[in-house]
């Protein structure tokens, strides 16, 4: 038998501390103060609303149900946890609330929970109870006074931010970090953990500034998302800013049959669309415009300094960008892989009577199992938005345009330099080379 602490190691809170859960539940304005003033460490939930001069149950049953809500499981921690073991939490809630909260983070194994308000910190429960291990954040309560009543124990550096975390709450984005944060908790038995380590705490952050700017820009627009680049960025921009279309596209395509990349383009578009991609050389819409099509285009990233044409393309009159690669810097093929659609690049279009339909798909060169752990963050975000998307959006509203495209542009400078993950993949260096040398 085993002992986990519960708040901190087995489940963690979406804002750290309660103060924000309260503040959800709160009457009128004095009631925050007035309840985090009434828990002095040794009172349990009841006791706390009888010092407030409080006897109302329901007001109770709601900070419990808001608790419940802003809670979230620590996977690695909660997989450890088997039939049998015993839960220890120094805590003023209850315990029936205490168990409701595992529950509805996942917990599935019968166990035990033992809920005083300071056992573990006294060192009195586990003259009571003893575990062959504990498992717990708080180095006095559950690893020192464990240790000294002859209790095996380990301790769980715990759920505060990291050192990634810590640079995006001080660059102004502290609901992104708790984003991160909470993505990086909840999520375990990564495969490829290094390349979801860098989605979540780099390409997450490089996504949302550039949202952030085409929101700026294009508010009210109908914007396209150009596959394969802007597969995940698209899916960032429909949920947290408004809806948008994605349509897969190709260098190919363009420089192979132009006229037909144009017909398709507008097909499978909005009558007046600004066109979005992560980042280009300008060669793509220089060969178009040579067709007569010269639409909007808005770029994350102008290549100014690395083309793979001969001559340094010309730019049309509607390409605008974000920021540039003599401004931020070198980037490379890790930027387009962590940003890799899950299908294969398109090559061709076939037209059916009046229509021009999507035809051949090459086989995509991503591995299915290193696509699935750089998109798990991307898809968490989605998932996660109800929480976290009023509070993101207005945390980068703050932030001015300059600074906006520091941001972006250290986010994609780094992602670049992890060449190390991009070996990795065996094959995908020497596709992307013939790829661009067949253009």
């Amino acid at each position: 038998m085993n002992s986990f602490d519960v708040f901190d190691t087995l489940i963690a809170r979406r804002w750290i501390d309660n103060r924000r859960v309260l503040e959800s539940i709160a009457l009128d304005q004095n009631f925050v103060e007035q309840r985090i003033a009434a828990d002095n460490g040794q009172r349990n939930l009841y006791e706390i609303y009888e010092a407030m001069g409080h006897d109302n149950f329901d007001q109770m049953r709601l900070e419990i149900d808001a608790e419940i809500a802003n809670s979230f499981p620590i996977a690695e921690n909660m997989d450890r946890v088997k039939d049998g073991d015993i839960l220890i939490s120094d805590m003023y809630l209850p315990a029936f609330a205490i168990m409701q909260m595992v529950r509805a983070c996942g917990l599935k194994k019968q166990v035990t929970l033992y809920q005083s308000n300071a056992g573990k910190a006294s060192g009195s429960v586990w003259k009571q109870i003893r575990p062959s291990l504990h498992l717990g954040d708080n180095k006095h309560s559950d690893y020192d006074m464990a240790l000294q009543n002859g209790v095996n124990a380990e301790h769980y550096p715990g759920t505060g931010f990291n050192e990634n975390e810590l640079l995006y709450v001080g660059a102004g984005l502290q609901h992104l970090a708790y984003l991160i944060r909470e993505i990086r908790l909840s999520n375990s038995k990564i495969e490829h953990l290094d390349y979801f380590d860098l989605s979540n705490a780099h390409n997450l952050p490089f996504l949302f500034t550039f949202c952030e700017k085409i929101h700026r820009e294009y508010a009210g627009r109908d914007v396209v998302f150009l596959g394969r680049d802007c597969f995940l960025l698209e899916k960032i921009y429909s949920r947290y800013y408004e809806q948008s279309s994605y349509v897969p596209f190709s260098r190919k395509l363009a420089f192979n049959t132009p006229f037909k990349a144009i017909e398709y383009l507008v097909s499978q578009s909005p009558a007046n669309p600004v066109f979005v991609d992560l980042s280009s050389t300008g060669a793509t819409w220089e060969e178009l415009s040579l067709a007569g099509f010269d639409p909007e285009v808005f770029i994350g990233i102008y290549s100014d300094q690395f083309h793979y044409t001969k001559e340094k393309p010309v730019l049309t009159r509607n390409f605008k960008y974000f920021t540039k690669n003599s401004d931020i810097g070198k980037t490379d093929t890790m930027l387009e892989i962590m940003n890799c659609a899950d299908h294969g690049v398109i090559s061709s279009v076939q037209k059916f009577g009046n229509f021009l339909l999507a035809g051949k798909f090459e086989k995509s060169e991503m591995p299915t199992s290193w696509a699935a752990d750089i998109h798990k963050p991307i898809y968490e975000a989605v998932r996660l938005a109800e929480h976290y998307d009023r509070f993101i959006k207005e945390d980068l509203s703050q932030i001015p345009n300059d600074k906006l495209a520091i941001l972006f542009g250290r986010c994609a400078t780094y992602i670049s330099n992890k060449t190390d993950l991009a070996s990795q993949i065996h094959g995908l260096e020497a596709y992307e080379k013939a790829y661009m040398e067949s253009l």
